[in-house]
C-alpha cells in the first residue's frame, strides 16, 4: 500500500492546494498527498464552483459528513467493478465513488484527483492507465408516461398480479421540467430539509449531472458487519394520523414484507443469517413517510461487497418480486431508460463499501431536469392513488421549475 504523505497545516484550501502542487511537481510517486487547513470549506460549494466536468458530492446519511471530489485519478468501469476497485484501492490508498445502471449490468466508479471533506484536501496522483469514463445518464426530450399511459401500464401490471406471475412490481415515471437553479444549487436547497438522507451529485464527464436525496441504504459493509434495510409503503406526511394508517394498512404491510423477505432470502443464498427487526417503524423522508425495517448480519472475510451487490440489487423495493419476472415486465412496460435511477450509488475501498438506492433523484442538463419517481404495485393497488404517490415523490424538485 502507498503511504499517505502529510504536509504541514495551511490557512485555507487554496494555500493547501498550492502546497500540494509544489510537492507533486517535485515527486512522481503515486502516494496520495494530504494537507489540512484551518478555514472550513463547504465541499458541495467547492465542487459546484469547479469547471471540471468530472466531479461529485457525497454525504453520508448517518453523520452528514460530505465529501467533494474533482477530476480523475483512476476509473474502474468494466465487469467485476467492485472486485477491481478493492484491489486498486489497496494498492493506491484511494476511495472510489460512482454508480451502477438500474439493471446492474454496467457500473463506473472513480477515484477523484482532488477531494475534500471541508477540513483537509487530498491529492491522488493519477494512475498511468485506467478505464475510460463514460457518462451513462440518459436525457430525453419528454415526460413519460403521461397519466393515460400510466393507467394502461397499471392495467397490464395488475393483470400479471392476478395471474400469479408476479407478487409485486415497481413502475416509474420521468418528468421533464425547466429549472431556475443548476444541479448543485438545487441539491444545496434540498439539503436544508432536516430529513436524514444520502445526498449526492455525480457528473461522470459530459454535461449531465445526477443528483438526489435518498432515504434508502442498499448496504453498508465493513470487514465483519453488514447493514441493510427494507423501505416500502408510503403516505403523505400531511395525512392526519398517517403513521397509524400506514402501520395498519394491509396493502402496505404486504408490500413491505415482500421486500424484507426478499432481502433475507438473498443474503441466505450467500450463507448469511440476517437478523431483521420484528416489526417495521415509520420514518420521515421530506413530504412523505415510509415503513422501514433494519436488517443486519455478521460477515466473514470471504464475503465481498460485489457478492452482496449481486444478490441484493435490485430489491423488491425498486423492482418487484420475483425479481426476474418483475424486471422483465418493467422493461416491457416502462417507456424510458432508468439510467442510474433506483440503481446502486455510493463508494468502495479495500476496507469497506456503502451504497444507497438512487431514488428521489433527477438528471440535470443545462436548464432542464428529468425527475424520476416510482411506486410499488401489489394486489389491491389503486392506479390513481399510485399516480398521486409518484407525483408526491417527485414534488421536491418542482419548486425549482420555471414553468410553474
Amino acid at each position: 500500500m502507498k503511504p499517505l504523505r502529510q504536509l504541514p497545516q495551511q490557512k485555507d484550501i487554496r494555500r493547501a492546494k498550492r502546497a500540494i502542487e509544489e510537492l507533486a511537481l517535485s515527486n512522481s510517486s503515486l502516494s496520495p498527498i494530504c494537507c489540512e487547513f484551518d478555514q472550513w470549506e463547504d465541499p458541495l460549494s467547492w465542487v459546484s464552483k469547479s469547471h471540471d466536468k468530472t466531479r461529485f458530492f457525497w454525504s453520508d446519511r448517518e453523520t452528514n459528513i460530505g465529501i467533494g471530489g474533482i477530476g480523475i485519478s483512476d476509473v474502474i468501469g468494466k465487469k467485476e467493478t467492485l472486485r477491481r476497485v478493492r484491489k486498486r484501492s489497496e494498492m493506491g490508498q484511494r476511495r472510489y465513488f460512482g454508480g451502477f445502471l438500474f439493471g446492474g449490468e454496467f457500473g463506473q466508479l472513480w477515484a477523484p484527483l482532488w477531494w475534500t471533506d471541508g477540513k483537509k484536501l487530498v491529492y491522488n496522483p493519477p494512475f498511468p492507465t485506467h478505464d475510460a469514463l463514460i457518462n451513462p445518464l440518459p436525457f430525453t426530450s419528454e415526460s413519460k408516461p403521461n397519466q393515460k399511459e400510466w393507467m394502461s401500464m397499471m392495467e397490464k401490471a395488475i393483470d400479471q398480479l392476478h395471474s400469479g406471475s408476479i407478487d409485486k412490481i415497481v413502475l416509474a415515471r420521468q418528468q421533464k421540467i425547466s429549472v431556475i437553479l443548476d444541479a448543485f444549487d438545487c441539491l444545496k436547497t434540498l439539503m436544508t430539509d432536516q430529513t436524514r438522507a444520502y445526498s449526492f451529485a455525480f457528473q461522470p464527464g459530459g454535461d449531465s449531472i445526477f443528483i438526489g436525496r435518498s432515504p434508502e441504504r442498499l448496504f453498508y459493509m465493513n470487514q465483519d458487519t453488514l447493514k441493510t434495510e427494507a423501505i416500502a409503503g408510503t403516505r403523505s406526511i400531511d395525512i392526519v394520523d398517517g403513521d397509524n394508517e400506514l402501520l395498519n394498512s394491509d396493502k402496505d404491510r404486504r408490500e413491505h414484507a415482500l421486500v424484507v423477505d426478499g432481502i433475507v432470502a438473498s443474503l441466505k443464498s450467500l450463507g448469511l443469517s440476517a437478523n431483521a427487526e420484528r416489526s417495521p417503524t415509520v420514518i420521515k423522508s421530506g413530504n412523505l413517510i415510509h415503513l422501514k425495517t433494519h436488517i443486519e448480519c455478521d460477515v466473514s472475510e470471504n464475503i465481498r461487497p460485489e457478492q452482496i451487490l449481486d444478490v441484493l440489487h435490485p430489491t423488491a423495493a425498486v423492482c418487484g418480486s420475483p425479481t426476474r419476472e418483475a424486471y422483465r415486465l418493467i422493461a416491457e412496460l416502462e417507456p424510458f431508460d432508468r439510467g442510474w435511477f433506483a440503481g446502486p450509488i455510493g463508494w468502495c475501498d479495500h476496507r469497506a463499501a456503502e451504497f444507497a438506492v438512487a431514488i428521489r433523484s433527477a438528471t440535470f442538463k443545462d436548464d432542464k431536469a428529468i425527475v424520476y419517481a416510482g411506486a410499488g404495485i401489489v394486489k389491491g393497488s389503486d392506479p390513481l392513488l399510485e399516480w398521486s404517490e409518484i407525483a408526491a415523490k417527485g414534488s421536491q424538485y418542482l419548486k425549482f421549475r420555471t414553468d410553474k
